[in-house]
């Protein structure tokens, strides 16, 4: 994208053997006009619907509202509308957002979500989702923007092959995305069945057996003070704006990734692990068992009170009573009051050890996944110039 005028040749580092000569200096302008939808006011759209409505940042996910069927199909035939391959890009707070339109029926929010008009056949549709998906809309000109106007984007200048040579690299890099998508459909089925074997486990529809083939002792009504302990997290604690990208500790805070950053700091390394980790505002729970940081206010510690409970059972004893927050509010309060049924610990560590082993295969997976997007992102910034 905007190539510098010293460049020499337009060419990429790896390319398939069969192509050669230079590739084609464009701007998206070249390729077709800019459209959006026409606008739908605030009055016209509803909580539940026929056609999903979408503003900047749920496209491709979540509908922001909907709209009727009729006042859908109306503008559809009267004004703009993408086709079925386009690309959808959002021009203002999230920018460049890429997604490739699927063709079913939606409508998406005027002059902020925008698609070049590519009919012309220069180009093709795949390679050039692939192309703007590839671009850095952060920065143009090396001037950080917060908008992306429609001048912007037909001056935005990129290098394109010939069109067999875009669908050859189209159709590799789908192959990609589509293992991709067979490692994230894998590790949601790993998911699904612990959360279904746990749901049987601690409901007790599925026990266990001792090491003779006999029936374990039926389990015991707990407290939630009588099998863990809250410790205080406050000498160990950091806050939020001293978390660094990059240090020798990691910091764990009540955020959803395991790592919320790192630190130097070696006086507030907590050692005394493995603990439960405990979001009070958001009630995630974490099992750490490495020396860690805590990060910032509502990160809870927590022990078991006696040697005769397995802390990992414990965890997932927890994740199977999972309390839903209540918006950012204090729920140690209502863990804290909790009743749990809990068996031996024999029991405890033959549970813990069959959840555990499925948890290593969906972290097997998720590294797999990061590994394979990783993977991807180095070779596309090798087939594009």
């Amino acid at each position: 994208m905007n190539r510098p005028d010293t460049k020499t040749t337009l060419t990429p580092t790896l390319r398939f053997p069969e192509f050669s000569g230079e590739w084609e200096e464009r701007k998206l302008g070249d390729l077709g006009s800019v459209k959006m939808c026409k606008r739908i006011f605030a009055h016209q759209t509803k909580e539940v619907g026929e056609v999903p409505f979408y503003k900047i940042g749920t496209l491709g996910s979540v509908a922001d509202a909907f709209i009727n069927k009729n006042l859908f199909k109306n503008y559809k035939l009267q004004y703009n509308f993408p086709r079925k391959g386009q690309t959808l890009i959002t021009c203002s707070g999230t920018i460049g957002k890429c997604v490739q339109f699927d063709g079913r029926d939606s409508y998406y929010q005027d002059s902020n979500i925008v698609w070049i008009d590519n009919d012309n056949e220069v180009v093709d549709d795949d390679f050039l989702f692939l192309l703007l998906t590839n671009c850095r809309w952060d920065k143009l000109n090396s001037t950080t923007i917060t908008r992306i106007y429609t001048n912007d984007l037909r001056s935005l200048k990129f290098e394109f092959p010939k069109s067999e040579e875009q669908r050859k690299i189209a159709s590799f890099l789908t192959s990609v995305d589509d293992w991709i998508e067979n490692l994230k459909k894998q590790k949601e089925a790993q998911e699904k069945y612990k959360k279904g074997m746990m749901q049987k486990i601690f409901s007790q529809e599925i026990r266990f057996k001792d090491e003779d083939g006999s029936d374990y002792p039926e389990w015991e009504q707990k407290r939630f003070n009588e099998i863990l302990v809250s410790t205080s997290p406050k000498y160990f604690q950091i806050k939020s704006s001293e978390i660094i990208a990059t240090g020798e500790y990691k910091v764990v805070d009540q955020g959803k990734s395991l790592i919320a950053g790192y630190s130097n700091n070696s006086n507030k390394v907590f050692e005394s692990t493995p603990v439960i980790v405990f979001g009070d505002h958001t009630t995630i729970l974490k099992y750490i068992n490495f020396d860690f940081i805590i990060g910032a206010d509502g990160t809870k510690k927590l022990m078991a009170k006696s040697n005769e409970d397995n802390l990992k059972f414990l965890f997932y004893l927890l994740q199977s009573n999972q309390i839903k927050p209540e918006g950012y509010k204090r729920h140690f309060s209502i863990l804290s009051k909790m009743i749990f049924s809990k068996p031996t610990l024999s029991e405890q560590q033959k549970i813990a050890d069959f959840l555990s082993s499925i948890d290593d295969l969906i972290n097997i997976t998720n590294q797999r996944i990061t590994q394979a997007e990783k993977w991807k992102k180095g070779v596309m910034q090798k087939m594009f110039i």
